[in-house]
């Protein structure tokens, strides 16, 4: 048996796919008024489960979302940044990693968007800093390691070296 898709225009948008009870569910996809569009699963006229949503400002959402919701993924940024881990309320929150278009890296945890807690910045050059993080910043012990081999502890307040041994 072959599913039947339908076109539904909805909140100045148009969906094309499958339909149970009026609303989108199933495979399908939602093209929305400011350019945006979501290509995947659908339930209950949700994006829920796998899929690709893309902004119109050129950023990529590719993964999972729970009642219309990003849960975890990969948030492709229009600049080169790329994000693959967790998130709350459409922010960056968790665990995940975050690729630089200068091909800098961070792994680690992130409150609200931002670096947050414990992580590695790893940078271009083949230095590494492992520590704690605050609003994007280092802050409180950890440890720089330098591409030569050699390292140095080290003590940030609000992303202030405070002290280096």
């Amino acid at each position: 048996m072959s599913k039947i898709t339908e076109t539904l225009y909805i909140n100045d948008g148009k969906y094309v796919g499958e339909v149970k009870d009026g609303m989108p569910h199933g495979k399908g996809i939602m093209y929305y008024a400011d350019g945006a569009k979501y290509e995947g699963a659908f339930a209950k006229g949700k994006p829920h489960g796998k899929g690709v949503y893309c902004w119109a400002n050129g950023g990529k959402f590719e993964e999972v979302l729970v009642n219309d919701e990003l849960r975890k993924g990969t948030y492709c940024y229009p600049d080169g940044h790329v994000y693959v881990g967790t998130f709350l309320n459409g922010f960056r929150h968790g665990k995940g990693t975050m690729y630089y278009a200068n091909d800098n890296k961070y792994v680690g945890s992130f409150d609200c968007d931002y670096l947050h807690g414990k992580g590695v910045y790893y940078y271009a050059n083949g230095d590494k800093y492992k520590g704690t993080f605050i609003d994007n910043k280092p802050h409180g012990k950890g440890v720089y390691y330098w591409a030569n081999g050699s390292s140095a502890k080290q003590f940030y307040e609000n992303g202030n070296l405070i002290e280096s041994e």
